[in-house]
């Protein structure tokens, strides 16, 4: 019988082949040859990852069948009233507030949104020095703008559109 796990991992490998396939026949413009990061670059670096994952799990020996009893003996119950006691706020706020940083992103500019959602994003999870938090979201999105406009040579808007 065959395992679930191989069964994803054999789906997982035939779709990192075919975005292998896609990723490296995408047709460059003649300036994007030369650039030492491609378009193309990233995700051939993905799917070489998916498609050694994906073979390790078809190659290597499963676990028995006793390791993995061992392993299910916990107490359905107890599994039970750990999820229930788990706080899915957090997580729920944290994926809301992805949403509404990728909408700013145009409206208020790269930095502006990027500082917000850390600044936002730490005190949904529990931070509170806002002397210490504020100056280092600023410094991470300006970092993180340099270097993927000035050193990267990818155009993305600092500021708010109704500075231009």
């Amino acid at each position: 019988m065959i395992k679930l796990d191989r069964i994803i991992a054999l789906a997982l490998l035939a779709f990192s082949l075919a975005y292998a396939w896609l990723a490296y026949s995408y047709e460059l413009l003649p300036f994007e040859l030369n650039l030492p990061f491609k378009p193309n670059t990233m995700p051939i670096g993905l799917s070489v990852i998916g498609i050694v994952l994906s073979f390790a799990v078809l190659v290597l020996p499963q676990r028995t069948d006793a390791a993995v009893m061992d392993e299910s003996t916990v107490d359905t119950q107890e599994q039970k009233a750990e999820q229930a006691q788990y706080d899915w706020i957090r997580p729920l706020l944290l994926i809301i507030l992805m949403i509404v940083y990728a909408l700013s992103l145009r409206p208020f500019g790269f930095i502006a949104a990027t500082a917000g959602f850390l600044v936002f994003s730490s005190i949904v999870l529990g931070e509170r020095k806002f002397h210490f938090l504020i100056p280092v979201a600023l410094t991470g999105a300006f970092s993180i703008w340099y270097v993927v406009q000035e050193l990267l040579g990818i155009y993305m808007n600092p500021w708010p559109l109704v500075f231009g």
